[in-house]
């Protein structure tokens, strides 16, 4: 889609032009909508329709203002909105309660055309906690998409939707404790130095909600573009493909580990510093790792088209009684960890961030809990990472 990944409230007429230059039809994440009528039952009813089959599967946008013909955008009349606030408090109530359970994280966006009327775009996210039933007026209705638009579920997709909604979470949950686990007893795909590892998890939900696999045979360049090139060893093994940098003697400080079906692995190991018998990491290096552990991940993901949300979570071993210096000193004032293992609770990316700066604002909770956890207050951020 033309502004596919895009922040809704950057969106500009240009973009919605764009799906009426190439022809982008209605489809699995996409539905369009000639005219803004939410007062009748009928439409309100079809319009939860609309945002319920969108959360149940891979999410997508619906957008008022556009005239189609057979699915196929063919013009851009757009719609009249005298108070953009009112309408889409009014949307948040009809979607509030006509739909159960609550639909998380639909944003809306009204869009300046150049005729003077408005494109009105509501993303609708892949839920979490699907499936979402319509129950507008005592309604029990369940909706999914494909290729050809919204369809009802039967017993048996339900069951299946259902089935899937209870165990995605803990199939994440389980691999990310797994492999920490494994890295923190030494089974990692390369041999690393240093004790201590700073662990980076990316993990879109579709890796274990559908049946995705990464294509292994162009992995190896597409890997050697998007990863530093600091990351100059390149194999495939049993779980997909590892990069890593190489020391002289054979062992790594750091690897990605990209497996079959789109999660990304990154650890790190030599980042700890000793000074006068005292471990400690930089604080600074610590978290612009992390960042662009996350970043590199993600475009790597982006490239290979894998769907949202993506889960990020960060976790550290053996660190107990290892400082985390936010400056250059070192003093007995300084904190350190309490406890070898840390676990930071998940990051759910609902986009692919536009930059690294948007990354940086998303990824600040997470990076907040290893400063928790250290004994700071926050995560120390400088004026240019929040802008």
């Amino acid at each position: 889609m033309a502004f596919a990944n895009r922040p809704i409230h950057d969106l500009k007429d240009t973009d919605i032009e764009d799906l009426l230059e190439a022809k982008e039809p209605e489809g699995k994440n996409i539905e369009y909508k000639l005219s803004f009528s939410l007062s009748t039952t009928d439409e309100k009813r079809e319009f939860l329709a609309d945002i319920s089959s969108f959360a149940n599967t891979a999410g997508g946008y619906i957008i008022f203002g556009v005239k189609e013909e057979k699915g196929v955008p063919v013009e851009l009349p757009g719609v009249a909105i005298e108070n953009a606030d009112s309408e889409k408090l009014k949307i948040e109530n009809i979607i509030r309660d006509g739909i159960t359970p609550r639909i998380q994280g639909v944003s809306m966006q009204p869009v300046n055309l150049k005729n003077g009327y408005f494109a009105f775009v509501i993303y609708v996210p892949r839920s979490y906690s699907a499936p979402h039933m319509v129950s507008y007026q005592g309604a029990s209705r369940f909706y999914a998409r494909n290729s050809a638009g919204k369809y009802p579920l039967d017993v048996h997709q339900l069951r299946q939707a259902f089935l899937l909604s209870e165990t995605v979470s803990e199939k994440i949950r389980d691999f990310r404790l797994g492999r920490v686990a494994q890295i923190t007893a030494d089974e990692t795909p390369v041999i690393l130095y240093g004790k201590q590892r700073i662990i980076a998890h990316i993990i879109p939900l579709a890796s274990f909600a559908t049946y995705q696999n990464i294509d292994m045979r162009n992995i190896r360049e597409d890997a050697q573009k998007k990863f530093n090139p600091s990351y100059y060893f390149h194999r495939h093994n049993i779980d997909g493909h590892v990069s890593c940098n190489s020391s002289t003697k054979g062992n790594a400080g750091s690897y990605y580990q990209i497996f079959r079906a789109g999660q990304i692995e990154h650890v790190k190991s030599d980042l700890t510093r000793v000074s006068d018998g005292t471990s400690y990491f930089p604080s600074l290096v610590l978290k612009q790792d992390l960042i662009t552990a996350c970043d590199e991940a993600l475009r790597l993901q982006k490239h290979y088209g894998i769907e949202q949300p993506i889960f990020v979570f960060f976790s550290l071993t053996n660190v107990k009684g290892v400082r985390l210096a936010v400056n250059p000193r070192l003093n007995e004032d300084t904190p350190a960890f309490d406890r070898d293992i840390i676990l930071t609770r998940e990051v759910m990316l609902e986009n692919y961030p536009a930059d690294e700066k948007q990354l940086r604002l998303l990824m600040k909770p997470a990076l907040d809990e290893i400063w928790n956890a250290a004994g700071y207050a926050e995560c120390h951020y400088s004026r240019e990472d929040l802008q």
